[in-house]
């Protein structure tokens, strides 16, 4: 008799133990799902969006250039983003100064008649 009520209740504490077991292991999955789920739709969304932002009104995908130029007289940096600062690629022309100002180490505004200088901007070709 004895060894009987032993065998019933290690048999219902192994059916509880598998149960939390198996509840534990379903939670697990259902949270990797939902994981796995909202890292694709935000790595997809980005993705798409920078896609997105590579396309130009004509639909050709457009990649940044550099070009090296000499200043001649009169030429500011100002000059140079309207004519190469793409309103697609920089929020303003401040902008795009600003990046010419990295590649070329510069610390002011202020370029001098002779010196060269690596512009970026961007075409589909």
């Amino acid at each position: 008799m004895r060894t009987e009520d032993n065998r019933n209740s290690r048999a219902i504490r192994n059916r509880t133990r598998r149960r939390c077991q198996l509840r534990s292991r379903l939670i697990m999955c259902f949270l990797t799902f939902i994981l796995v789920t909202v890292f694709s739709a935000a790595f997809f969304g980005f993705r798409a969006r920078a896609q997105e932002n590579d396309m130009k009104n004509d639909g050709k995908q457009a990649y940044k250039y550099y070009k090296s130029i000499t200043v001649e007289a009169g030429d500011t940096l100002w000059h140079y983003a309207q004519e190469y600062g793409d309103q697609h690629y920089y929020e303003d022309c401040n902008a795009y100064i600003q990046e010419v100002k990295n590649i070329n180490s510069l610390q002011s505004d202020q370029i001098t008649t002779g010196c060269h200088l690596i512009l970026p901007y961007y075409s589909s070709l």
